[in-house]
């Protein structure tokens, strides 16, 4: 964490990223600009190119999606179940897996 002095002497922390995320940059031309329209009291689209030139997601990732995790009532019932005679969460979650045929076919992470 940075430190800068301000003419009043007051100090403002500067916070600096924890961890910096690879950038991966294929030459994909889609985007979407705004601009802020006073007569519409809003922002509006004045570009939109929607042609996208990369898969969007890979096949083997995408149970992990957000919009793909979901747990079922009757997977929640029976972690219920198993929290009640001890069970812990991991062991709750692999039993999920055994019966599902492997953590691929699960709807939902651990930490879900």
């Amino acid at each position: 964490m940075e430190k800068q002095r301000h003419s009043e002497d007051k100090v403002v922390e500067i916070r600096c990223p924890k961890r910096k995320r690879p950038q991966v940059r294929d030459g994909c031309s889609a985007r979407v600009h705004f601009q802020w329209d006073a007569n519409k009291d809003g922002f509006v689209v004045y570009e939109f190119v929607g042609a996208q030139s990369h898969d969007l997601h890979s096949t083997e990732h995408k149970h992990l999606h957000k919009s793909n995790k979901c747990m079922s009532d009757a997977q929640r019932k029976m972690v219920e179940a198993n929290r009640n005679v001890g069970m812990s969460l991991r062991a709750s979650y692999e039993l999920l897996a055994d019966c599902a045929g492997g953590y691929q076919n699960l709807t939902f992470t651990k930490s879900d």
